[in-house]
């Protein structure tokens, strides 16, 4: 289960990175979103490897908290720039 959960905060850190390339060469994608979605980005990947530290060390109650009081909050912040993002560049 440990490599399971592992490789799966990897596969999240991969798309992060994938999605971070994709805004990169988009045309319309300004210097400064590439920027700002790397500042969004960074938090959650800290966050990720703090789980992925609780749940080796099976300290489920510490992963529940990094989950409900820090990842929760930036996933909902990067959802929020993503739409202000698509928003900006739907015109």
């Amino acid at each position: 289960a440990n490599n399971i959960f592992s490789q799966t905060m990897d596969d999240l850190k991969a798309f992060f990175n994938w999605y971070g390339a994709v805004l990169y060469v988009l045309a319309e994608t300004a210097e400064e979103d590439v920027k700002d979605y790397g500042d969004n980005i960074e938090p959650i990947v800290e966050i990720s490897e703090e789980i992925v530290q609780h749940q080796l060390h099976q300290s489920w109650v510490l992963m529940a908290d990094v989950i409900e009081n820090k990842l929760i909050a930036r996933l909902e912040k990067i959802n929020d720039f993503c739409e202000n993002l698509r928003q900006k560049h739907a015109a």
